[in-house]
């Protein structure tokens, strides 16, 4: 089922007739009264960003990468958000070094991962990698609420092989 577009005005009327037949005058009166009643569409904007620090280095050295999940609605809370981060080839995953560093108050964080072992379709495991995992896998976050101009920031670290 596809939802509404953000910022789709829905109006609703409902109308009432009132009539009668006849009366002791001869006299046959009717009305008719209708209201209506708008909604206004809003749904969660979810805006993604990410960094790498340092940008440069040696290999051996170890890297962090941050992704930033901005939900820019002014009146929605966006639920179940879904981060996936592809680990290259050239990075070795660290293990005890993904965290959670900002986030909506209230949001609960599930952190996993995964590989396609091939065929296309990622396998879930909650948990982190072990250590030195590389290409094929992803970690990713399953963010439980990011509520309407909140964010969180997601980070994990990899060493350049």
């Amino acid at each position: 089922m596809g939802g509404v577009a953000d910022g789709t005005l829905i109006t609703n009327v409902a109308c009432a007739t009132y009539g009668t037949v006849g009366g002791p005058m001869s006299c046959e009166l009717s009305a008719t009264y209708c209201v209506t009643a708008t909604v206004l569409v809003a749904n969660p904007n979810i805006q993604v960003s990410k960094t790498a620090s340092p940008t440069a280095d040696c290999s051996g050295a170890t890297v962090t990468f941050c992704i930033w999940v901005s939900n820019v609605s002014a009146m929605c809370s966006a639920f179940n958000v879904e981060v996936e981060d592809r680990i290259s080839t050239s990075i070795a995953y660290v293990v005890g070094q993904a965290n959670w560093v900002l986030g909506t108050a209230g949001a609960t964080l599930t952190l996993g991962y995964g590989n396609t072992f091939g065929a296309g379709t990622y396998y879930w495991n909650v948990g982190e990698p072990v250590a030195g995992q590389t290409a094929t896998y992803a970690v990713r976050w399953i963010v439980s609420m990011i509520g309407p101009g909140k964010s969180a920031m997601l980070c994990w670290k990899g060493q350049i092989l």
